[in-house]
């Protein structure tokens, strides 16, 4: 059994394959595809994108992604699980990336969702800092800005297969307990600060769509404040499993 540093570098890995004792370095893209990945630690270096393809990625501990260039992807039915207790232990400028898809055909039905990220950086979000037109899937080689594209908002009640795809963020709310002791919709649209607890609710673009997540991954305990008795609150999974 190996110890210290594991760097993925020069196509190889410098130190033996990365396990769940182990504090792992990528320091060059990166796309995983033989079985579940695993580290104590993960530190994402020097502008990279690692990509988990089909598999599962398993975080004991701090997940740190530095610069605001590095990436991980989560491709096809892919996951990232922590499995520390307590507060978050993730860091840095870079982000995360993960596809959801809706079947929703209808321009006039709502589609109900939860991100599994938040603004990069904070513990809120906003829909048009995460929220992405994901109509190419992700993969793991292809330029972040080509795979989610910022979605055009607009005013009115109707989004279109545009490219990107158009929403309008009127259709944006959330639901939970207000001050007044009752639960009730909340208008967000695009730019309202949404709790990270919090999911929503927006209509789509009239077909079937695939969107990316796009921020800091959620991690540790994740609290809803103000329920109280007989009341209702719209959550969803928070993570990225």
């Amino acid at each position: 059994h190996r110890v210290n540093i594991t760097t993925r570098t020069g196509n190889a890995w410098n130190n033996g394959y990365p396990d769940r004792s182990r504090f792992v370095v990528v320091n060059e893209d990166y796309n995983h595809v033989s079985n579940r990945l695993s580290a104590r630690k993960l530190t994402i270096n020097n502008n990279s994108k690692l990509a988990i393809s089909n598999n599962l990625l398993v975080v004991t501990n701090d997940i740190t992604l530095t610069n605001s260039n590095d990436e991980i992807r989560l491709v096809g039915t892919s996951q990232l699980v922590q499995t520390h207790k307590q507060t978050t232990k993730v860091s840095g400028n870079g982000k995360l990336l993960v596809d959801q898809n809706s079947s929703i055909p209808s321009l006039y039905r709502y589609n109900y969702m939860s991100s599994p990220v938040n603004t990069i950086g904070t513990n809120t979000f906003t829909i048009e800092n995460i929220f992405k037109d994901g109509t190419s899937p992700l993969n793991a080689t292809t330029n972040v800005g080509t795979l989610a594209k910022n979605i055009t908002f607009i005013s009115g009640y109707d989004g279109s297969t545009t490219n990107p795809i158009s929403l309008a963020d009127y259709w944006v709310y959330t639901y939970s307990p207000s001050s007044d002791g009752r639960s009730n919709w909340t208008h967000k649209y695009k730019d309202g600060q949404i709790s990270e607890s919090d999911g929503f609710i927006f209509k789509g673009p009239g077909v079937a769509q695939n969107y990316t997540f796009l921020g800091t991954p959620k991690d540790g305990n994740i609290s809803a404040s103000n329920l109280g008795a007989n009341e209702s609150y719209l959550v969803g999974n928070p993570f990225s499993s």
